[in-house]
């Protein structure tokens, strides 16, 4: 199996925090192999986001819901703060195609009926209701994890879209997701 991993260490002032070295790993496969761009901090590709505080109320949620679906719990709560500062009721502006994301998970309204059908049986779900946005999005974790074995691609995919981790087309903002997510 040949694959070209190349090594960049960046500065920290570029992308991290000065709290922690990262070394960024871009590993390109062979076309014939599913095509992913992986960026692993250094620890391990299967490494995964600092611990953060769950605010009170959602604290019993979250440890319920990573166990229910066996995702550790840090990436259930990256997610969470990254995409909301743990708001349930955050709502970014209505883009010009008159979508927006939605709630603590941030769940864009355009894909509202495939995140129904592919991670709630085909049922509706609120996503401004974090008891039962947090479902969908192990459920979605879990699917992406399952495909991908990264969490780092894991991510890419949660915050871009699977096509574009499929497609080595990973655009600058899911980079700086991913560092964000990475980032205490």
């Amino acid at each position: 199996m040949n694959k070209t991993i190349i090594i960049l260490t960046l500065a920290l002032s570029v992308f991290f925090s000065a709290s922690a070295d990262y070394e960024i790993f871009y590993q390109v496969e062979p076309p014939v192999e599913t095509n992913v761009l992986s960026f692993v901090p250094e620890q391990k590709p299967e490494s995964i986001p600092p611990v953060r505080e769950v605010p009170g109320p959602y604290q019993e949620l979250f440890i319920s819901v990573s166990n229910e679906y066996d995702i550790p719990m840090e990436v259930l709560t990256a997610i969470a703060q990254v995409e909301s500062h743990f708001r349930s009721w955050a709502a970014s502006p209505v883009r010009k195609d008159g979508t927006r994301d939605e709630g603590m998970f941030q769940h864009n309204s355009r894909y509202h009926n495939y995140f129904v059908k592919t991670f709630n049986y085909g049922r509706e779900y609120d996503p401004y209701n974090p008891w039962e946005a947090i479902h969908v999005t192990a459920r979605m974790v879990n699917f992406y994890f399952d495909r991908y074995g990264h969490w780092t691609d894991v991510f890419l995919a949660y915050n871009g879209g699977a096509g574009r981790v499929d497609n080595n087309d990973i655009r600058d903002d899911s980079w700086e997701y991913l560092r964000r997510i990475y980032s205490k």
